[in-house]
């Protein structure tokens, strides 16, 4: 068969020709392949196709059908068509001539035989054997629905079942005649018929099951069942919701939520605690449950024996297996436990019997003889004593007397035959107030008889020392803080008392004279203080309390801040600072007091011409009145010369007041009645204000400084004043900075000192009267703890005991009884 026409298309064309006559002709003129008309024996010839296209040729492509030179039809653009032995399935192909797409019986479901494939390009299955199942019904077969099922219409031998309507096709469909009395495939009923089913066996308590006309079940008439929501008690115990008033507690638990289960049964799987589950709730009164008795026992109980028990309803312990074996305290001696007594039976014994005067004999609570009130009674030698009876001891018994009790040293104290106390070892070894020090038993003194000591000699840096009734020495005070101002210095001592020395022309000792003095005095009448700095003139000390007290010189009336007066007056005794609490740190200036409260804040009084006291004004203020403008979280503060600089807890550093050498460190010489920021000055540890010039420690241990420098105390290697910080050269590990006049010292971490700037005081302390544009050591100074400077004169606290300082003398600013200028540090006297 030609790939171009089809078998069927030739067919068409022959046919047409028989019976369809073509038009009469001139025999005399015969048109040839070409002339535009199909004669006989052509397909087509030119445009003229007789009517044909690609379909009516049977391809499955309607493509562009075309006549061929040779007026035979041109199909080579009609695409796939049934017979070019090509499978087409996109066309429906099963097969196309021998080409079977790898398909046979076996595969299609027969046990075996030959597959073929007819003109209509399926598969015939005639020469395969049959096989029941494979969905093709085939020689022998009734049937066939793809499976070997029974009951669904076909059989398992591929026989038609009673009751089913079953269709012709490959594979088989089978449905269930509903009404024709036979209940099968998917029918629960048919008719009359209910296939041994009530409304019972579906779950209802009553009425009647019916079919449906589509051959199911109709419950309609049935009622009543479990899931309806509705609490038949004759049926259920619940149902839904519906709980019949039952919960969690009316079944026997404490807590929890009833539910009702699928088949109308209480679920109390959610319910919890009950007695008897062997966990004790005492939040609903169990104390025991079960076995669980919270550790309890007979013997736990104080019974000799037997096994506690729970009570049924868990709200007590039964104690009757204990009880029939007994305890201390039934009146019963069972001695067989070690009993001698219970209560009020004692076996018939008495203080007599047992060898004790008089009566009182009981039983404790042990069930042991309580011999107390017979040994009250007692007899010298029992090692009781009898005071009743005259006896001061008895045996070794001494009443808790000592040597030592009796104001004796030692031991030997001992008990006579009469029950007397024998004190003559006592006597022997001598007592406080003898006069005589017996320093093997811890005297340090004996009345007036100080063994030749003093405070300075016992290590403190000062006080009278004088023996108290213990034959101890004291008092004697230590440093416990340091102050300096001008040429002057203070000290707190651990007793909360303040001394003062060096210049006091206007009372800034504060020893209520104006006498100027080489070594220390008491401040009169102050007590409580926790820190003490000053200035030229004036001295102030803040107290543990947060208050303040001043005195020296009242300029105006404003510096010492007790608000008397404005005229100018020398106050030689302290006056109270008006209004102040909450102090923590203090700085005094030439003329103002500034005041770090414990809030973070700080607060000034005084003059005010170059807005020192940091208000936003320039207005003097007697006493602490106003807040220093926009300064919140303030650690330190420190003062200059009619200027203030502040510490906050970032380390930053804020200036005000006087800026004429540019000591405020904002880059510029203009005063400020208000904080400005140090630029670049950041993480800052501490911070020390000079006369006309400021520094800080950096967190590196390094040193930064600005401000005046006419006698190189930035330490910058010039004597060129800074408007912003510059850094010191060549040092490192600093800990501490302290300004004065025209120098500048700091504290290292192992404790020594160095200094710069102006010398000529001796106040580099490096034993010379000369300056140093770069850091000096401070010879001989080990271990200071505290580094201060002011003007011309430094003070290191080496410990408690020990203060030491160099440089200006002529008051006695140093402290060592003379007023010779010192370039070495010097010990201050007591």
């Amino acid at each position: 068969m030609p790939n171009d026409i089809s078998f069927k298309s030739l067919t068409f064309l022959l046919l047409g020709l028989v019976f369809f006559p073509g038009c009469k002709v001139d025999p005399k003129s015969v048109d040839s392949c070409g002339d535009g008309f199909i004669d006989p024996g052509e397909q087509c010839d030119s445009a003229a196709l007789g009517g044909q296209t690609c379909a009516t040729l049977g391809y499955h492509v309607d493509g562009s059908l075309a006549c061929g030179d040779d007026c035979t039809f041109d199909a080579s653009s009609c695409g796939p068509i049934c017979g070019d032995g090509a499978v087409d399935s996109a066309h429906g192909e099963e097969c196309d001539g021998t080409d079977l797409n790898g398909t046979s019986c076996t595969s299609l479901g027969a046990v075996g035989g030959v597959l073929r494939c007819d003109e209509d390009c399926r598969f015939d299955l005639s020469d395969c054997t049959a096989m029941c199942g494979n969905g093709r019904v085939e020689e022998g077969e009734s049937c066939d629905d793809g499976d070997t099922a029974a009951g669904d219409g076909c059989s398992s031998a591929c026989a038609l079942e009673a009751g089913f309507d079953c269709t012709t096709t490959n594979p088989t469909v089978c449905t269930a005649v509903c009404g024709d009395g036979l209940i099968v495939g998917g029918e629960t009923c048919d008719g009359a018929l209910l296939g041994g089913r009530t409304c019972q066996t579906e779950g209802f308590y009553g009425g009647e099951l019916a079919c449906g006309a589509d051959c199911r079940l109709d419950t309609a008439g049935c009622s009543e069942r479990c899931g309806d929501g509705v609490l038949q008690a004759a049926h259920e115990a619940c149902d839904g919701a519906a709980l019949g008033g039952q919960t969690c507690a009316t079944r026997g638990f404490y807590q929890g939520t009833l539910r009702c289960a699928a088949d109308c049964t209480f679920d109390t799987g959610d319910c919890r605690s009950f007695c008897g589950d062997g966990v004790i709730d005492t939040a609903y009164g169990e104390l025991c449950d079960g076995l669980a008795l919270s550790g309890n026992t007979c013997t736990g109980l104080g019974y000799h024996g037997g096994t506690l028990a729970c009570l049924s309803d868990c709200s007590a312990l039964d104690t009757a297996p204990c009880a029939a074996v007994g305890r201390c305290g039934d009146g019963m001696v069972q001695a067989a436990f070690g009993e001698v007594c219970d209560g009020a039976d004692l076996a018939g014994q008495t203080c007599g019997d047992l060898g004790w005067y008089g009566a009182g004999l009981a039983c404790d609570g042990a069930c042991s003889l309580d011999l107390s009130a017979c040994q009250a009674n007692g007899r010298c030698g029992d090692g009781t004593i009898q005071s009743v009876f005259g006896e001061a001891c008895d045996g070794v018994n001494l009443g808790g007397q000592s040597c030592v009790s009796l104001g004796w040293h030692g031991t030997g104290l001992a008990c006579d035959g009469v029950c007397a106390l024998d004190l003559s070892a006592c006597e022997a070894n001598g007592r406080c107030g003898d006069g005589a020090i017996q320093a093997s038993f811890g005297e340090q003194c004996d009345g007036a008889n100080l063994d030749g000591q003093t405070c300075r000699s016992r290590g403190f840096f000062t006080g009278a020392l004088a023996c108290t009734a213990g034959c101890a020495f004291g008092p004697c005070q230590n440093v416990v803080s340091l102050g300096v101002g001008g040429s002057h210095a203070c000290v707190v001592l651990d007793d909360g008392t303040v001394k003062c020395w060096g210049r006091n022309g206007e009372g800034q000792c504060g020893d209520g004279t104006l006498t100027h003095r080489s070594t220390p005095v008491t401040v009169t009448g102050l007590a409580g203080v926790a820190r003490v700095d000053g200035a030229a003139n004036h001295t102030c000390a803040l107290l543990s309390d947060g208050t303040g007290r001043c005195w020296g010189y009242n300029y105006a009336g404003a510096t010492l801040g007790n608000a008397s007066g404005s005229t100018n007056v020398s106050v030689p005794n302290p006056v109270t600072v008006v209004g102040l609490t909450g102090g923590a740190e203090l700085a005094v200036s030439g003329f103002a007091t500034c005041v770090l409260k414990t809030d973070g804040t700080v607060t000034c009084w005084g003059m005010n011409m170059y807005g020192q006291l940091g208000d936003g004004t320039t207005t003097n203020r007697q006493r602490p009145q106003t807040t220093v403008s926009g300064l919140t979280g303030v650690v330190q503060v420190d003062a200059g010369y009619n200027f203030f600089c502040a510490r906050d807890g970032a380390g930053e550093i804020w200036c005000w007041g006087i800026n004429d050498y540019g000591q405020l460190g904002d880059g510029t010489t203009t005063n400020r009645s208000a904080p400005v920021q140090v630029p670049g000055v950041t993480g800052a540890l501490d911070l020390s204000c000079g006369e006309t010039h400021a520094c800080a420690v950096l967190a590196g241990g390094t040193v930064t400084c600005w401000g005046r420098n006419n006698g190189g105390q930035l330490g910058d290697g010039t004597t060129t004043d800074r408007t912003a910080p510059v850094p010191v050269t060549g040092l490192t590990s600093v800990t501490a900075v302290t300004g004065g006049l025209g120098h500048t010292c700091v504290r290292l971490t192992d404790g020594t000192a160095r200094c710069w700037g102006a010398g000529s005081w001796g106040q580099l302390g490096n034993g010379a009267f000369a300056a140093s544009l770069s850091p000096v050591t401070v010879s001989g100074l080990t271990g200071a703890q505290i580094i201060l400077s002011t003007s011309n004169l430094t003070c290191a606290l080496v410990d408690g005991a020990t203060l030491r300082c160099w440089g200006s003398n002529p008051y006695g600013d140093c402290g060592d009884g003379t007023t010779t200028n010192r370039s070495l540090p010097v010990r201050v006297l007591p």
